[in-house]
């Protein structure tokens, strides 16, 4: 979660199906009757722009679960939300402060406004669709294209090895070896707009 802004509950719903080796993406589909617990909270299609150490952690958790999602919990289908819950709680406790389920999403978005990435860009990033209070119409009217989606998440991810120190190799478990190539031609058509 922290490597993509998605919302904690959105995690267990990504489908090994959803996942798109050439775009290195997870392609959420419009909600219909048949998939209406596995789609997102506004219902309409989203392409989640992987980073490369999102994308080796979707890899990881593809080679060990047995079901139909990516991330299936031990003997069920997929991960409970409340695993999310209890690890927060457990870090919680280690660091001696109260961490809300959402938190590794707000890290994200923090970390992609120090890395200066514009408010619209962090909106496309999380999937923020544009409505409530406090909107900007103007959003509605712009348009961004999937490879430059792509550079944003690429820009918090660098910002999170700069801060943590962390080695990129270790946190991807071994798995930037196994990439494919991205079908840049394709990226490069994929509009996404609010």
């Amino acid at each position: 979660m922290l490597f993509t802004g998605v919302r904690p509950d959105e995690v267990a719903k990504i489908r090994k199906a959803y996942v798109n080796h050439k775009m290195r993406a997870i392609v959420f589909p419009e909600r219909t009757k048949e998939n209406e617990q596995d789609t997102l909270k506004n219902g309409e299609e989203f392409h989640l722009m992987l980073n490369d150490t999102a994308y080796s952690q979707v890899l990881f958790s593809m080679k060990h679960s047995t079901s139909r999602y990516v991330f299936s919990g031990i003997q069920l289908d997929r991960l409970p939300e409340s695993v999310v819950r209890d690890y927060m709680m457990k870090i919680g406790g280690r660091i001696g402060q109260h961490l809300p389920r959402k938190i590794a999403r707000a890290t994200f978005i923090s970390i992609a406004e120090s890395s200066e990435i514009g408010p619209y860009q962090i909106k496309v990033l999380c999937n923020h669709d544009g409505y409530g209070s406090s909107v900007d119409v103007t959003d509605g009217y712009k348009t961004m294209y999937a490879h430059e989606v792509r550079a944003a998440a690429k820009k918090v991810e660098e910002k999170i090895y700069q801060i943590t120190g962390c080695k990129k190799n270790v946190v991807c478990r071994g798995q930037l070896e196994n990439f494919t190539d991205i079908d840049e031609s394709r990226i490069r058509k994929i509009s996404v707009h609010l």
